[in-house]
């Protein structure tokens, strides 16, 4: 296995029902996938496809509510810009979101880091001498500006045509 995404990211925007803007996958990146979405109204519920990929989900703009279910339960919260959501791999969950009055549509960026980037990452991170836990990274919404200055920076960077090696920095940096 090598650190490029799993192409099994480059179906996860066919299994949503909100409107594909743009994807890095037209310039042939393989470190990092990113599609930029449009959503507007409300939707059904519909699953996730999975993929062995880190899947973080940044809201850009506009103001919408997500309800995410998992084993039965449902967790919601209203994304605004700078909301970060993370699904681990191999998990899938049933979405379903409404666009909140004060908006009409909403933007976020949908980036699939490789779980072999994100496993070496995390044993960048451990404590010397102590085993690498393995929780779950899944998140509803958070706020994180570094997060989100760095997503803002691979879609300008999708948008000018950067190598791929720009994306493997960004995603590592």
């Amino acid at each position: 296995m090598d650190d490029a995404h799993d192409p099994a990211s480059l179906r996860c925007a066919d299994a949503k029902p909100n409107r594909l803007l743009a994807s890095i996958r037209d310039l042939g990146w393989r470190s990092v996938l990113i599609d930029h979405h449009e959503g507007a109204g409300r939707s059904d519920a519909f699953e996730t496809h999975p993929t062995s990929d880190l899947t973080l989900v940044t809201a850009l703009s506009g103001l919408h509510r997500v309800e995410v279910g998992n084993g039965g339960l449902w967790r919601s919260a209203v994304s605004r810009a700078g909301c970060i959501g993370l699904t681990p791999p191999e998990e899938t969950n049933k979405i379903r979101w409404i666009t909140l009055p004060e908006s009409r549509a909403f933007y976020t960026a949908h980036v699939y880091l490789p779980r072999m980037l994100v496993d070496e990452i995390a044993d960048d991170y451990r404590r010397i001498g102590q085993p690498c836990r393995g929780d779950a990274l899944s998140v509803l919404c958070a706020h994180d500006p570094v997060i989100e200055a760095a997503v803002w920076g691979l879609l300008a960077a999708m948008r000018r045509g950067a190598p791929d090696l720009y994306a493997a920095g960004a995603a590592r940096g």
